[in-house]
């Protein structure tokens, strides 16, 4: 994994076997303030799950994100959404 601030970004750049880590459950963990150090102490973890609206639709329904997430590995991968663009965000509330 490379980390690298570009003007007031920071970009991240992943590779295989840190694809490979997402898809086992294992998050990636970047500390933001190393690289931006005007930030808090603050961590960035970035997780994976193959299926972001089902996951959306278990934690609107009580189950919590971690036993959700973990839940979800198996899913088929859904890569087209309806009227969705994949780097859209969506707020849940935990």
């Amino acid at each position: 994994m490379i980390a690298a601030r570009i003007d007031n970004k920071l970009l991240i750049v992943i590779e295989p076997g840190n694809i490979e880590k997402l898809k086992i459950g294992k998050p990636l963990i970047v500390p933001l303030n190393k690289f931006m150090p005007e930030l808090p102490a603050v961590d960035l973890a970035i997780a994976y799950t193959p299926d972001i609206v089902w996951i959306a639709e278990q934690i609107k329904s009580g189950v919590s994100l971690l036993d959700a997430l973990g839940q979800g590995l198996g899913r088929v991968e859904v890569f087209l959404r309806d009227a969705h663009d994949p780097e859209n965000l969506e707020n849940v509330k935990l």
